[in-house]
């Protein structure tokens, strides 16, 4: 493996939904690496929340990438399929507050 093009590690926290789960998991902790897709992290979900039955091509991840101005919410992304989400994360803007 070439050594300037080496992996970095980081821990993500997701969301996972009941309705999709049947349990109330709440979120679930993992962790990936800067080549880890969008897609693959699907699949690493349904996996770790040992979810049988449905097909990883009919969810996304969403991502958090802020608030919006005042009182408007926050602000979310639909990753793409061969996005980074470990990339994306490490790119966001640190120590936003939310101020309504």
């Amino acid at each position: 493996m070439d050594p300037d093009n080496l992996p970095e590690f980081g821990g993500i926290r997701v969301v996972c939904s009941s309705r999709i789960t049947g349990t109330d998991l709440g979120t679930v902790a993992l962790v990936i690496s800067s080549f880890t897709t969008a897609t693959d992290l699907v699949a690493m979900v349904i996996t770790k929340c040992k979810v049988i039955g449905i097909n990883a091509e009919d969810y996304c991840v969403v991502m958090e990438t802020g608030y919006k101005e005042k009182g408007g919410g926050l602000e979310t992304k639909i990753l793409e399929d061969e996005d980074n989400p470990l990339t994306m994360q490490a790119s966001k803007p640190r120590g936003q507050v939310r101020q309504d």
